[in-house]
C-alpha cells in the first residue's frame, strides 16, 4: 500500500463541518495532500488551494527551528502573517464560487 492510499482510508473527520455543515479552514487539506502525492496537481489545487503555500511554510519553519541563523523571527512572523491570509483568502473565494457547503 503507498503512502496516498494508506492516508486516503485514514481520513480524519471534520467536527466542524459534521456540526455546521459548512467547510472549515482546513477542509479538503487531507485530499489535496493525496492528489498531490500521486502527481494530480490540478487536483490538490482544486481541493485546498494553500496547500503549497502552506508546505513552503513548513520547510522555512523547519530551517528556522535547526538554524536560526538562516530565517529571522521577523520573516518567520510575516510568513505565518501571510499563510493566514492566504488561507482565509481561499475560503472566501471557495465560498464565493463554490458555496460553503459540499
Amino acid at each position: 500500500m503507498d503512502v496516498a492510499s494508506w492516508i486516503e482510508s485514514h481520513f480524519l473527520t471534520c467536527t466542524f463541518k459534521e456540526l455546521s455543515g459548512y467547510d472549515c479552514l482546513g477542509c479538503g487539506l487531507q485530499r489535496s495532500l493525496v492528489c498531490l502525492l500521486r502527481g494530480d496537481l490540478y487536483g490538490s489545487v482544486r481541493y485546498y488551494p494553500p496547500l503549497f503555500f502552506l508546505i513552503s511554510y513548513f520547510i522555512v519553519l523547519l530551517i528556522f527551528v535547526s538554524s536560526k541563523s538562516i530565517v529571522s523571527s521577523f520573516f518567520l512572523r510575516q510568513s505565518t502573517y501571510t499563510l493566514l491570509v492566504i488561507v482565509i483568502l481561499s475560503y472566501i473565494f471557495k465560498g464565493v464560487f463554490f458555496g460553503l457547503a459540499n
